[in-house]
């Protein structure tokens, strides 16, 4: 099946590569693109990340083994030539169908912890991010058809987990003792973490699948109900230079919790 033409270089390691990953499978199986070219926001520093999705293995080990192996092979050669490409990521279409079902029924909605994120893995933002290279049958555009309609179980969820935590902080007088203190690994760590509660807020509120680790404020952007002048405010927030803005780091931060937290109040 012929795919659709891709921005160089993905176009040309998608020729490379996918004869080679077709054969890694029996059964159902997809192929896509996620990351930046997935997002089609990629530029001259992103790397390629391949998607696989299958039913089975093909139970031939040796076959299997050196079907790997060729493609281990192949991914070196394009790092060679300056082409960093991020594996493929095979994983079995019935695992993701029941980690899906489990975050947007409400029954398991937080992240995956996984090492390449900061904020942990997002399974319903890589899905929706997917570009299809080649889907058969119609795996990956099925999942995308039901993360079409943003559950209200799993934006409550993230609304209410988020915004009790930059509350909580919002009010904490440990908090106000660390900036008192010029405590820099604490007010740095804590400052990450409210700006990143209340984006998932912000993210939640518009019914939008949280981004990833990238690219937040280009999306946050775009949205209809945020705080006026939300997104150069954070900015403002995490680019403190000495620890005697703590105080006015700290007074921002309590400033951007009490706007959100009214939006939600205010979008109820």
């Amino acid at each position: 099946m012929p795919h659709d033409p891709f921005p160089e270089p993905l176009n040309r390691i998608i020729d490379d590569l996918l004869p080679l990953i077709r054969q890694l499978f029996c059964g159902k199986y997809a192929i896509a693109v996620a990351g930046s070219y997935g997002k089609k926001r990629n530029d001259g520093m992103s790397d390629i990340d391949l998607r696989a999705y299958y039913e089975d293995w093909i139970p031939d080990i040796d076959r299997l083994t050196s079907l790997r192996q060729t493609i281990d092979l192949h991914i070196k050669d394009w790092r060679r030539q300056g082409i960093e490409i991020d594996g493929y990521w095979p994983r079995r279409i019935s695992d993701i169908d029941g980690r899906l079902q489990s975050i947007l029924d409400g029954s398991s909605p937080d992240p995956d912890p996984c090492i390449w994120t900061i904020w942990g893995y997002h399974l319903p933002t890589d899905l929706a991010n997917n570009t299809i290279i080649e889907d058969p049958f119609a795996i990956v555009s099925e999942w995308q058809r039901q993360l079409q309609t943003y559950p209200d179980k799993l934006r409550n969820h993230i609304i209410k987990k988020h915004l009790d935590s930059a509350l909580y902080w919002r009010h904490d007088y440990h908090y106000q003792n660390k900036v008192a203190r010029q405590d820099t690994l604490f007010c740095a760590g804590l400052a990450s973490l409210l700006v990143h509660n209340l984006v998932q807020v912000v993210f939640a509120l518009n019914r939008v699948y949280y981004s990833g680790d990238g690219w937040n404020l280009n999306y946050i952007a775009r949205f209809h109900l945020i705080p006026p002048g939300f997104c150069s405010e954070l900015e403002t927030v995490l680019l403190v230079g000495s620890p005697e803005q703590y105080p006015e780091q700290r007074e921002r931060l309590c400033r951007l919790i009490d706007s959100v937290e009214h939006l939600v109040k205010s979008s109820r």
